[in-house]
């Protein structure tokens, strides 16, 4: 089994509600490599730039050519966009807030709840215990995969090819500390409307690096 972690989320565990069968669950402990994902620790079209230069730090995100700009009026594309948008915005506040290791952080409950949120907030607190940080981002392309119910979905689940290549960890007070390499992780989510026209990631699973191309 693979116990290696992402900003604070471990990988290798199965998870029970992802529709997709995610490859962890959650509710697993979260240790480092750096996934951040305290599963998600972390992750938004995450995606970013490598760490050093000018941009060391920041994230980007990568948008699919031909992403609509507002919900379509079909439902089951209107219910991709929602949740795609869901998944990306999760990964995006998640890798800010590693930059300070703020499990309190507001905005990481706009995008993700229940299992998925807890465990964001685990990796995070395991990270400020710890005194890291996390700098650099993940590359994402999520598809939207099942949908239900397929007249008007209410549940989404997505797989991805989340690549953590650019991403590390290190000490805040300047101490060494040697991170695992990144790479290609096979992830799955459920995303769920909650109400009020939201929709959040409220579970995902992330396994070993070499897990997807």
């Amino acid at each position: 089994m693979d116990t290696s972690t992402f900003g604070g989320i471990r990988a290798g565990m199965g998870g029970a509600d992802a529709a997709s069968q995610p490859a962890c669950d959650a509710s697993t402990a979260v240790r480092p490599r750096w996934w951040w994902l305290a599963v998600l620790g972390p992750v938004v079209a995450l995606v970013v730039a490598a760490c050093g230069g000018g941009d060391a730090g920041k994230a980007t995100w990568r948008t699919p050519a031909g992403s609509p700009a507002s919900s379509p009026a079909d439902p089951q594309q209107a219910a991709k966009v929602k949740a795609l948008t869901a998944y990306r915005g999760m990964w995006r506040v998640y890798m800010a807030a590693t930059h300070t290791a703020d499990p309190d952080d507001p905005q990481l409950a706009r995008y993700a709840a229940g299992e998925a949120l807890r465990v964001l907030r685990s990796g995070l607190r395991w990270m400020r215990k710890e005194g890291l940080r996390g700098r650099g981002g993940v590359r994402l392309a999520p598809t939207a995969d099942r949908l239900i119910p397929a007249e008007a979905p209410r549940v989404a689940s997505i797989g991805d090819c989340v690549d953590t290549s650019a991403t590390r960890m290190y000490r805040a007070n300047g101490d060494r500390y040697t991170d695992a390499p990144g790479g290609r992780r096979a992830l799955s989510a459920t995303v769920k409307d909650v109400g009020g026209g939201a929709w959040k990631v409220t579970n995902f699973g992330i396994r070993a690096v070499g897990t997807c191309r």
